[in-house]
């Protein structure tokens, strides 16, 4: 990312790298020299963009918690990204169909764990946010007004072939790449499809032109549900019943995550955005200093949503089957030949910088969980090497410490694909990391995100048990 040329000036009068001595008192740095910093990496404040209808977010609302939309009508969507743990599960790696509870205590049969971390909902139906999942498997494809996506339906060629699965009126009614996204999770067996023999929809695995249809079939067909065609009437006013697809059940369940998974009012956003100049704590400033330079943060994590949204190799051991099932997950490679994305370079165990709102609420970390805190974060970042080859699996539930996998060449592969800067190890102290996290988990958490359990309805049109919060 591109910064101003004063950047440097910016660095040495916060201290940032050794001017002056970290740990002086912060009151040495004016506020307006710290926003400057923030700044200069393009992060600023946050404001909510959400204009959709109440009728279209009670709709997203309802379908993010029935079950029927699964195969085997046994999980929701808010069953894993439950608002009781910070839009995820709080587990390394997530149970899907079958499974039972919410948030941490959720348990299904180990063998069907998802390959990857729950992915947190924050803040992403923002414009910046143009890409997908850790690997960013599912972008938009601005040349064609389609998708790059693991499905050939919202995909577009040069060389259109009419006997293809492409269906130009699902991509028509999608109104962006979070709408997109809603309906992976609905054609993946281990997540909510199921498998062969447990449903319709898992008999239609390979065919997520099929299932999608099936699953609009069982809302609005016959026999369907009065209460949902009353629901999509009332959200989709000008569009015919007979025109309903795929697309208008993602399109309500981004506006649902559009709304009220929305993280704009936190410390930093008011000290960025309002001029709160007391909204940071002096540690939680100290931290910022520490984020914007030595600790190279920012390096990464910039922009709007403190992230770069690019693919970063930075070591984490290999946990879980990993994408396809290989054992060894080299992130956002293993997906770019099945869409068709272009790749830059080599991005062998790179993943998608994540962003960082709400960080403190959305642990475990990384794209499988194999840290639970945020100071075990900070301090594989603080030397990754070490964390890698010492790594212990006890850092996560004994649960899983079967899909722990330490391969030497595998990790050798993965410290060589790291930045040569992050190899070398930052130094930070004690002291900067603690203040560090204090950063992270203080001027990043949104107040208005730490009690969300009155998202969770007591019943859906289905029928279906929801699940309610102890």
């Amino acid at each position: 990312m591109k910064t101003p040329a004063n950047r440097t000036l910016l660095l040495c009068a916060l201290s940032l790298y050794g001017c002056a001595q970290i740990g002086e008192p912060i009151d040495t740095y004016s506020d307006d020299e710290l926003r400057s910093a923030f700044v200069s990496w393009g992060i600023q404040g946050l404001s909510s963009t959400s204009d959709d209808s109440e009728e279209l977010v009670e709709l997203g609302r309802i379908l993010f918690f029935d079950r029927e939309l699964s195969g085997p009508r046994n999980i929701s969507c808010g069953d894993c990204h439950s608002p009781v743990a910070g839009t995820g599960d709080g587990l390394p790696l997530g149970f899907g169909a079958g499974a039972i509870g919410i948030g941490p205590e959720r348990r299904g049969a180990i063998d069907i764990l998802t390959p990857r971390n729950t992915t947190p909902l924050y803040n992403l139906g923002h414009d910046e946010v143009r890409s997908m999942f850790w690997d960013a498997r599912i972008t938009p494809d601005d040349a064609r007004g389609t998708f790059f996506a693991p499905a050939p339906e919202l995909m577009a060629y040069d060389d259109q072939d009419p006997e293809r699965a492409y269906r130009p009126e699902i991509i028509a009614t999608l109104d962006g790449v979070l709408a997109a996204q809603a309906l992976f999770p609905l054609v993946t067996p281990p997540e909510m499809q199921g498998f062969p023999g447990q449903s319709e929809l898992g008999d239609t695995i390979g065919d997520a032109g099929a299932t999608w249809d099936l699953i609009v079939e069982r809302l609005l067909g016959e026999p369907g549900i009065d209460e949902y065609r009353r629901l999509f009437a009332e959200a989709f006013p000008e569009t015919h019943p007979e025109d309903f697809n795929i697309g208008h059940v993602g399109v309500a369940i981004a506006a649902f995550q559009r709304t009220s998974f929305s993280a704009t009012d936190t410390p930093l956003d008011r000290f960025l955005r309002d001029g709160e100049d007391h909204a940071l704590s002096a540690e939680a400033k100290e931290g910022a200093i520490i984020f914007l330079g030595r600790g190279r943060c920012a390096e990464c994590h910039n922009g709007p949503h403190l992230s770069d949204f690019d693919f970063h190799s930075v070591a984490v051991p290999q946990f879980g089957i990993g994408a396809f099932g290989r054992g060894d997950d080299t992130g956002v490679n293993a997906f770019r030949s099945l869409t068709g994305q272009p790749t830059p370079g080599n991005e062998d165990y790179a993943f998608r910088t994540p962003p960082l709102r709400n960080v403190a609420l959305t642990g475990p970390y990384f794209h499988n969980g194999a840290f639970q805190t945020l100071e075990d974060v900070i301090r594989h970042h603080n030397d990754i090497e070490d964390s890698l080859r010492n790594y212990s699996v006890e850092q996560v539930p004994e649960l899983f410490w079967g899909a722990y996998a330490d391969v030497r060449s595998q990790n050798e592969a993965r410290l060589a694909a790291a930045p040569s800067w992050l190899r070398r190890g930052l130094r930070l102290t004690d002291h900067e990391i603690e203040v560090l996290e204090v950063f992270l988990r203080e001027a990043l958490t949104d107040p208005n995100s730490v009690d969300q359990t009155h998202l969770i309805p007591s019943e859906v049109p289905s029928g279906l048990p929801v699940e309610q919060p102890n």
